[in-house]
């Protein structure tokens, strides 16, 4: 859908929400998430800025809705086809691989927390957890660990494998007095830490199931 705009500033008939939550993603997509702002918003579909305020109380309002949003359109479903430990590891490398394309979506994502879609993909996972035999609040709690994990690893990965982090570590590593450890860290390539973490994650959980039906 084309941002169709009005040739008059201040014409809050022409406006909707879908109208704005598009044209914020789109300045999200051109200039970053730290560039969004009201105004600049409002710029971009030839408004004023208080017409914006009919429809989003403030910017945080604006960045909660953007999150919901993202969660509905990049949800990601379980294959309940596989064993349990291969729907979450599958569904986490999904979330982790198209999280990688958008640094912009991680930020979107942690806002949207609490949101409807974030609560069902909690949901999903905490379901298929108890029925494994683990207890409902132990497994909403390891589901949310879960997204978490993905999201928060998402944007380290993001940001420590920026050119100039990957120099900087590559240096320290170069000076370091334990060359034994530096030499089997992840540092240019962090896919075996992803790998790593992954495992641990899907391990724990085995463990506790383990015990709880022993």
């Amino acid at each position: 859908m084309t941002i169709s705009t009005s040739k008059k500033a201040g014409r809050p008939a022409r406006l909707s929400r879908d109208m704005i939550l598009q044209a914020a993603m789109q300045l999200i997509e051109e200039q970053g998430l730290a560039k969004l702002s009201i105004r600049r918003l409002a710029q971009k579909i030839n408004t004023v800025p208080a017409n914006l305020y009919t429809y989003f109380a403030d910017k945080q309002a604006l960045l909660d809705q953007l999150g919901e949003q993202v969660f509905s359109d990049f949800r990601v479903e379980l294959n309940s086809r596989l064993p349990w430990d291969e729907q979450i590891e599958g569904w986490m490398e999904q979330v982790h691989e198209r999280l990688l394309s958008n640094q912009d979506l991680i930020f979107l994502m942690g806002v949207a927390g609490t949101t409807t879609e974030s609560l069902a993909t909690i949901k999903s996972i905490s379901v298929l957890l108890q029925e494994q035999g683990m207890a409902q609040q132990d497994a909403v709690l390891h589901a949310q660990s879960l997204l978490w994990n993905v999201l928060s690893f998402s944007l380290f990965e993001c940001q420590a494998g920026a050119p100039d982090m990957v120099e900087k570590l590559q240096s320290a590593g170069n000076e370091s007095t334990y060359p034994e450890v530096v030499t089997h860290l992840a540092v240019a390539h962090l896919s075996p830490l992803w790998q790593s973490n992954l495992r641990r994650s899907l391990d724990g959980i085995r463990y506790q199931l383990e015990v709880l039906n022993a």
